[in-house]
Formats: C-alpha cells, structure tokens, sequence
C-alpha cells in the first residue's frame, strides 16, 4: 500500500475520493473475484478511491460482495437485465463521487500502482483523458493471444504519434467525471463490448479534449478464449467496427476503408507474441479473427438494412 502523501493530488473536499473505478460485470464471478482482489491490493491511498460495480448480468454479484471485500468495494445495478457494458458503465459513472473515473472490466487486473500512473498522466495534462497499456494474462492461450494482439495493433495504428494518441480501449482508460458525464457518456447504441471504446475517444477528440498516454499504467487482461468465445468476439467486434465508421462519418454505411497500417501492425504483434512453434497456430486465428471481424461487419450492414426497410 503507498504511504499517506503518496498522491500529490488532494481531494476537492473532504470524503470525497480522487477515483472512482467502474467495473462492468455480467455473470462472471471467478473473474470478477480476480478483479476485485487486485483492486483491494492497489498501492493508492484508500481514502481517495472507490470501486464502483455494475451488476449487468443476474444480479449475484451482491453475494459475491456482501462482506468478502474491505469497504470502499459497493454495487450498483445497470437498470435493467444485459443493457450491455456502454450502458454498465454509464451506471456506474453516473453514481461515482471522484474527480475521475477509471474503468476497467471483471475479466482485468490492475497493476498495483495503475492508479498512481492514471493520476500522473491526469496531473501532467489537465483536462485530458488518459490511458494505459493492457498485457496478455492468458499469454498460454493462442485465443487470448491473438485476441490482445488485434487490440494492441489497433493501438498502435490509432496511436502512431505518441504525443496525440486518438484511442484506448475501455478496460483501462480514465475521464475527468464531470466532462466525461457532460459528454454523454458511452453511447449506449453500442450494445456490445465492441466499438463504444473507439466512438467515445473520437467523441471526446471532436470536442476539442485530448488524450494522454500513460505508460506505466498496466493492467492484465485474464480472459481465457475458447476458439468458439474467440470467434463470437471477433465476430462482435465487427459488428461494433462497423457502427462505428457509420456514426463517426453519419454516412449511409459503416464499411471501414482498407488500412494496410493496421494488418502491419497485426503482423508484427503476433510475429512478437509467437514462438517458432506456435506461429503457425496464431496466423491462421489472426486470418480467422479478421473472417470473423468482416462476418460481424456483413450481418451487422444487414440488420441495419432490414430495419430500416422494416
């Protein structure tokens, strides 16, 4: 745990916490314990952050909760059953007490000073929004492997100027509470855990703010991939993918341009990822992950079509 004066940057008034973390959940309790224990451990000042959780599944997660974490850890209810975690996080935002709210997901665990490196990169720069880096904690599991590799490839094409980063994704990023609210928040048309993160970075950029980098704070993504899950998430990132270019250029389709930068930087991540043995395996599920990505895409043009001939 850091020692008392460890943040240089002090509460607008007393009782109220420098952060408040929304974490999403839906009916994944043996990753949600992970998280939380790692939340627990977090080496900041415990009077200056609180956890926000957002039941969006079954609504066990107040038994998991009830007495088996320090106080500090609450719950809170997305509203209504499986709105999906824009909506899960609007929630917990909207009930948050800090200066800045962080987010992260069940399936994630912190860094213990993740907060300690938000709060630098939020210092830095004031005003801004700020993100981290996520690594790989399922680094045996090809799925999971080739999965965190598109996530980092698309970092790295949105993020190819350090100093003007564009994205980070929603398992490890923090807003200034009062401007992120005032935005709007996560738009909620997003309804799955696909393409929200991209709209609102782009959101926040088109409104004149700006995103910081910050290194140093680390979080592990846990989640463990069937080639089933593996394909099913993919496929949904496309659907995501493509409302977002149809939102962020309000145009009549949401066919993304092709981007060689991008399947360069997929290339490279899975190349340093492998092992001359396991190469093999992550190309053919990085070629899958995009199948299943322009799958996503297809279906999601269709829905939109029917619906609006409907």
């Amino acid at each position: 745990m850091a020692q008392d004066g460890a943040s240089a940057m002090p509460p607008e008034r007393e009782g109220r916490p420098i952060f408040s973390v929304v974490v999403p959940t839906s009916d994944r309790r043996g990753y949600l314990e992970g998280c939380l224990s790692a939340l627990v451990g977090l080496e900041y000042p415990r009077d200056r952050f609180e956890v926000v959780v957002v039941d969006d599944g079954d609504g066990r997660a107040a038994e998991l909760l009830g007495g088996a974490v320090e106080p500090g850890i609450r719950v809170e209810f997305a509203g209504s059953w499986d709105r999906g975690p824009a909506a899960a996080r609007n929630a917990g935002a909207a009930r948050a007490r800090g200066r800045f709210v962080a987010f992260t997901d069940d399936d994630c665990e912190p860094a213990p000073d993740w907060l300690t490196a938000l709060e630098s990169a939020l210092q830095d720069a004031p005003g801004t929004a700020a993100g981290g880096r996520t690594l790989n904690g399922a680094a045996g599991n090809p799925c999971s492997t080739v999965s965190q590799a598109v996530v980092d490839a698309l970092h790295d094409y949105y993020n190819s100027d350090p100093q003007t980063p564009r994205f980070y994704a929603s398992n490890n990023f923090a807003f200034p509470a009062e401007e992120f609210r005032a935005l709007g928040g996560f738009d909620t048309a997003f309804s799955q855990a696909a393409g929200e993160d991209r709209e609102l970075c782009a959101r926040w950029i088109r409104a004149g703010r700006r995103l910081a980098p910050a290194p140093g704070a680390v979080v592990r993504h846990m989640r463990e991939l069937t080639l089933r899950e593996f394909c099913r998430q993919h496929f949904g990132y496309g659907r995501g993918a493509w409302r977002f270019h149809r939102t962020r250029h309000g145009r009549a389709t949401g066919w993304p341009a092709l981007e060689p930068a991008f399947y360069a930087a997929l290339a490279r991540k899975v190349r340093e990822s492998a092992t001359a043995t396991s190469l093999p395996v992550l190309v053919v599920l990085a070629v899958l992950s995009q199948v299943a990505n322009l799958a996503g895409a297809a279906a999601e043009a269709i829905m939109g079509r029917l619906s609006a001939t409907g």
